[in-house]
C-alpha cells in the first residue's frame, strides 16, 4: 500500500491529509490564530476516578 502526505498553508490556517491508496486516513487542521498544542507536554496528577 501507498501512502501520500498532501499539506497545505495559507495565511490563516495549515491543512494536512493523509491518504492511503485513495482512503483518508487523517486530516488536520490547525488555524495560525491559536497557539499549537502538538508537541506540548504536560505534568498532571488524577486525585479522584
Amino acid at each position: 500500500m501507498s501512502q501520500e502526505l498532501f499539506i497545505n498553508l495559507t495565511d490563516a490556517e495549515i491543512r494536512a491529509a493523509l491518504m492511503e491508496e485513495t482512503v483518508l486516513i487523517d486530516l488536520i487542521v490547525e488555524r495560525r490564530e491559536r497557539a499549537s498544542v502538538v508537541g506540548n507536554i504536560y505534568l498532571g496528577r488524577v486525585e479522584r476516578v
